[in-house]
């Protein structure tokens, strides 16, 4: 059987196959966004300032809690604004404080950029491990569901 008939004979199944592959490759796509500014250059910046976004607040004001029927849920994210150079030319990027250091306006600070991209930077080099797990998780789910609902189909055909 070719796989223009299979897919034809399965496409739930062939749907969960192709949302697997979907979430492996954003998995991966998630560890090679993190490790690639591994080997980047490296220049000493400036913090110039902080940025506060905070999400989820209600209509009062109010940033995280339960009130009556409606949940909601509060993001604060708190990223560092920095300025750095390069051969004459100056950079600004925003980043999330590297290992939770403590940083104040005016501090040194060491920035990754890229050296391709000078406008493209980072503070941390981490991978985003939680991103990709969930990825991963839900390629395992899809997978799972696509294995059992095609051996249901098997089975009952």
């Amino acid at each position: 059987m070719n796989i223009i008939n299979w897919i034809k004979r399965f496409p739930l199944v062939s749907f969960a196959y192709l949302l697997t592959a979907l979430c492996t490759s954003f998995a991966l796509y998630n560890l090679y966004d993190g490790s690639r500014a591994e080997f980047w250059p490296n220049v000493t910046g400036k913090v110039t300032g902080f940025v506060s976004a905070t999400q989820g607040k209600n209509q009062n004001g109010v940033t995280a809690g339960y009130r009556g029927k409606a949940e909601y849920l509060a993001v604060d994210s708190h990223r560092i604004a920095y300025r750095y150079s390069l051969m004459e030319n100056s950079y600004t990027g925003l980043d999330i404080a590297p290992n939770n250091q403590q940083i104040t306006a005016g501090n040194s600070i060491t920035v990754h950029y890229n050296p391709h991209n000078h406008q493209e930077s980072r503070l941390a080099l981490l991978i985003n491990w939680h991103m990709v797990l969930m990825w991963l998780g839900y390629a395992a789910l899809f997978a799972i569901a696509g294995w059992r609902w095609h051996r249901f189909l098997i089975r009952n055909n």
